[in-house]
């Protein structure tokens, strides 16, 4: 996961690429798990489980160390009864085990519930990587298709430009005029839908990668 710096950086930028590369999505991927408030608060959970962990491992090892001392008692007239109650299992002695026994199925809890967590960060992970590959893609096809209806404009344009020519000079028809007034509103129109799709994709990327 991106550092905070690096995190603020990256949110102070424009988009650093616009293409279905590897080299791309990864940025783009990174830049998305970085400013995902879903996975910081993920984070934030599997943190508060280390702390726990950490703390129950060193209650652990403190009851461990202690054990043992158990089978002696500092009243040197309980010390015979504790001894045998500790040599046949039971007294200060079984009262750790169980201790023990409570701490370790507690931090059993804490890891089972760490690895779901982090099993649920990986999958929004590669959802988000499928999500801004999905998006490079119909930015690249949309642009692609942008260049065509341009070229099929300019097209039009050059073949609409000869026809005024002809036109001024009585040779054509107005209903021919028309034709040329209509197939050009509706190159813009796609061209408009398109552009539409295009930005639509660019707004749903930053939003996901923070970038400006």
């Amino acid at each position: 996961m991106l550092s905070l710096l690096w995190q603020s950086k990256i949110l102070a930028k424009p988009l650093p690429c616009l293409n279905s590369s590897d080299e791309c999505l990864e940025v783009l991927t990174e830049a998305a798990i970085a400013n995902s408030y879903r996975i910081d608060a993920v984070q934030t959970q599997i943190d508060i489980i280390d702390s726990k962990d950490l703390v129950i491992g060193d209650r652990i090892e403190y009851v461990e160390r202690k054990r043992w001392v158990n089978f002696f008692a500092n009243n040197p007239v309980e010390m015979p009864f504790k001894l045998v109650a500790n040599i046949f299992g039971g007294g200060d002695l079984q009262r750790d085990r169980i201790a023990i026994a409570d701490l370790e199925v507690k931090q059993a809890t804490l890891l089972s519930n760490k690895a779901r967590l982090l099993a649920n960060v990986q999958d929004y992970e590669y959802k988000l990587r499928e999500d801004i590959l999905e998006l490079l893609i119909e930015y690249e096809s949309n642009s692609k298709a942008k260049f065509l209806m341009e070229d099929r404009l300019d097209t039009l344009d050059f073949k609409y430009q000869v026809f005024l020519v002809d036109y001024t000079k009585g040779q054509s028809n107005t209903d021919k005029y028309l034709s040329f007034s209509s197939r050009n509103a509706d190159l813009e129109f796609k061209q408009y839908a398109i552009d539409n799709k295009i930005s639509s994709s660019i707004r749903k990327l930053k939003y996901l990668t923070g970038f400006e």
